[in-house]
């Protein structure tokens, strides 16, 4: 059964959301990112290497991703995981330098990103649950065939929008798989 999507936690966080929540009122933004459901608490997150992610998250967040471009029309992102970082990653760094592995900072319960650039990449935190996963990527997509935001109101209405489309793209793919199974 799928959760109701409000449950999955989203942020993207880039130059373009700095750039626009650095002149928003300070109130206003914890407001409207309480109201989201993210937490004010920060953790560091490391990208990780597709070896290590289940093959079963691997595959369906794939096809989810190849399905999903083809509806939106976009590129086909690049598709990078990512984990919450731990002590040995750190220690990696510090022994070996920080190019290896990437590194970033969010709220403690991200699930996904969405990078524009050249390629476009959607990074997917490794130990969701495969539907959690999948739906993750659907929302990140989206994000990317949207306009760039230029205020809080605009990045709150993207966020609702790529919620919206989550969504329905996962009851349409659940439909989809059980109609297949019969």
């Amino acid at each position: 059964m799928i959760e109701p999507h409000d449950e999955y936690i989203r942020f993207i966080i880039g130059d373009e959301y700095r750039r626009f929540i650095d002149t928003c009122n300070d109130l206003d933004r914890r407001q409207a990112m309480s109201q989201l459901g993210y937490s004010d608490r920060t953790a560091t997150y490391t990208e990780v290497g597709r070896p290590i992610v289940p093959t079963d998250t691997v595959q369906a967040v794939g096809a989810v991703v190849s399905a999903v471009v083809s509806l939106l029309g976009i590129d086909r992102p690049e598709v990078r995981w990512f984990r919450h970082e731990t002590a040995a990653d750190r220690a990696h760094r510090d022994e070996f330098g920080g190019d290896e592995l990437e590194q970033f900072d969010g709220p403690d319960n991200l699930a996904g990103r969405a990078l524009r650039g050249d390629p476009p990449a959607v990074l997917i935190r490794m130990d969701l649950p495969v539907r959690q996963a999948m739906r993750t990527a659907a929302h990140e997509c989206r994000h990317l065939a949207q306009l760039d935001p230029v205020d809080l109101d605009g990045y709150v209405a993207n966020e609702h929008d790529a919620r919206d489309y989550e969504a329905g793209f996962a009851a349409a793919y659940m439909a989809a798989a059980h109609r297949n199974r019969n």
